[in-house]
């Protein structure tokens, strides 16, 4: 989760997240210890309220900007949308965090600030308080909002990874079935229909809704390949007619490196060898690879393009046969209700 929590200096009486002077005075501070935290621990929120750093570290500059504006309003207010899709540690959509989006119960609607405040219903198993005392929405209503509202390729990438992580696809699927009239749902529908936790990388969520856009019939995503030697390693996508396909982000390559120590040119280079050669013992076994990078899927005409090579690369296996053996890697959904 993102950076939301209180923590002080261990002489410091337990404080919330976000305190004001007075109330630091009241848990017993003199009013030098606060003067000098607001100095140089504390984050200064306006005049009398700051931001206690969690477990050292300074807070995230939009949790700085969203306790301010929780604290200035006297309605109960909830972190929605993006936001909240941030602070349960999902993808980034691909412009950035949106605008934060403040949900609660009654009006009126509001725009403050580059802050907008939303009236909508909230039921209380949608609203979950953070050990700071601030108020999120819970992950099933934070993807579900983020399934009518953002842009398809960003909303699967938060719900795939929710549904990898936090909240099994058919628990969001029955969400979506219960959203009849609100706006988005037809969106939030169709996407949610494509949620599946087995992919690992935003790239493989945005590569999903491309494939729906263009008609390309989806695969298995996530695949154990061997050959007669062995294990070769594992696809990010398979057709079973004997389609491999890759999803080539560079972040892909300099996280496998880091694994090893570091993402220095010598480990990427390794990784880049042992990929070749992997690729190498794909095609000998009778396989076709196809790769792809975010521009294929995210671009319209370069989309357009990749799909007609993807569709005739599938076309071309039909009737040819391969040696490979090919299982589903081992996925298990999330635990639901949550332990």
């Amino acid at each position: 989760m993102g950076s939301i929590g209180g923590m002080t200096s261990r002489s410091d009486p337990p404080l919330p997240y976000l305190v004001s002077r007075e109330e630091a005075r009241a848990a017993g501070m003199s009013d030098r210890q606060v003067s000098r935290r607001g100095r140089r621990q504390w984050v200064r929120v306006r005049r009398g309220q700051f931001v206690v750093p969690t477990g050292g570290r300074r807070p995230h500059p939009m949790d700085v900007v969203l306790a301010a504006a929780m604290r200035s309003t006297s309605r109960e207010v909830v972190i929605g949308h993006g936001q909240a899709a941030r602070l349960w540690g999902l993808p980034s959509p691909i412009g950035g965090w949106p605008a934060p989006v403040l949900l609660t119960r009654n009006g009126p609607h509001r725009d403050r600030n580059g802050i907008r405040t939303v009236v909508t219903p909230l039921a209380d198993d949608e609203v979950v308080r953070l050990p700071s005392g601030l108020l999120v929405t819970s992950p099933v209503r934070t993807v579900t909002d983020c399934l009518r509202v953002l842009r398809p390729p960003d909303a699967l990438a938060v719900t795939d990874a929710a549904a990898r992580r936090l909240v099994p696809a058919a628990v969001l699927v029955a969400a979506v079935d219960g959203l009849a009239g609100w706006p988005g749902v037809v969106q939030a529908r169709r996407l949610v229909a494509l949620a599946d936790g087995r992919r690992e990388s935003p790239l493989e969520s945005w590569s999903a809704v491309a494939f729906d856009d263009l008609d390309v019939p989806q695969p298995l995503w996530q695949a154990d390949i061997s050959d007669r030697e062995g294990a070769v390693g594992r696809g990010d996508s398979w057709w079973s007619c004997g389609v491999v396909g890759e999803s080539d982000g560079k972040a892909k390559y300099r996280l496998r490196a880091e694994e090893r120590g570091g993402a220095d040119a010598a480990r990427l280079a390794q990784v880049l060898h042992e990929e070749r050669e992997r690729e190498r013992r794909l095609r000998a076994a009778g396989l076709t690879v196809v790769r792809w990078g975010p521009r294929d899927v995210l671009s319209p005409r370069a989309a357009d393009v990749f799909a007609a090579h993807l569709r005739r690369k599938l076309a071309e296996r039909a009737g040819r046969t391969h040696s490979a053996d090919v299982t589903p890697h081992p996925f298990t959904a999330p635990p639901w209700p949550p332990t």
